[in-house]
């Protein structure tokens, strides 16, 4: 079965993996992306469903990433 993603996609979703769920900017920080490209990689990976996306519950400005189940 072949994944059609990039090589920054596959990093995201092992960094996904590993924690389970983790912010965007967590996300940011591992792999040094700036906010807007990190964004549109995260945006291709919620379209296919590799990921969802939700406002985390103590701080809504915060986005946590979660494997898409």
């Amino acid at each position: 079965m072949k994944l059609d993603i990039t090589p920054n996609q596959s990093k995201i979703l092992m960094i996904i993996h590993q924690n389970d769920s983790v912010t965007s900017n967590d996300i940011g920080k591992y792999i040094h992306s700036n906010k807007s490209s990190l964004s549109k990689v995260l945006n291709n990976l919620e379209k296919n469903n590799y990921i969802t996306r939700e406002a985390d519950k103590n701080d809504t400005r915060k986005k946590i990433v979660n494997k898409y189940v």
